[in-house]
């Protein structure tokens, strides 16, 4: 191999990739669960992948701009902790949106 670190930098980023990757399906089959609809599921994914392509112009700027140490810094947690934010809020909005439609059937 010319560049055998390649073949450590592959191994290491892999779970990383791999967990990035079940995003998507993990807003599907969570809003599937919650909602019983399919559309609703697409249309979170797709709110999702809307959210990310609008903030990709910037991240990749501030990464350009002060390389990827410290954006990684940064941008890790708050995305982490996004996630932990926002699950009680889907929890209650499904809860509410699924007894207003039991009530409400209009």
């Amino acid at each position: 191999m010319a560049f055998p670190q390649v073949i450590r930098l592959g191994i290491s980023a892999f779970p990383a990739r791999l967990a990035y990757g079940m995003i998507g399906l993990g807003i599907f089959f969570k809003a599937e669960q919650e909602t019983g609809s399919i559309a609703i599921a697409g249309f979170a994914i797709g709110l999702n992948s809307l959210a990310g392509s609008l903030t990709a112009g910037l991240r990749g700027s501030v990464m350009d701009k002060f390389g990827q140490k410290w954006p990684i810094r940064i941008l890790v947690p708050i995305k982490s902790g996004r996630f932990v934010f926002w699950f009680p809020c889907t929890q209650l909005l499904f809860c509410y949106s699924t007894q207003w439609k039991l009530e409400h059937p209009f």
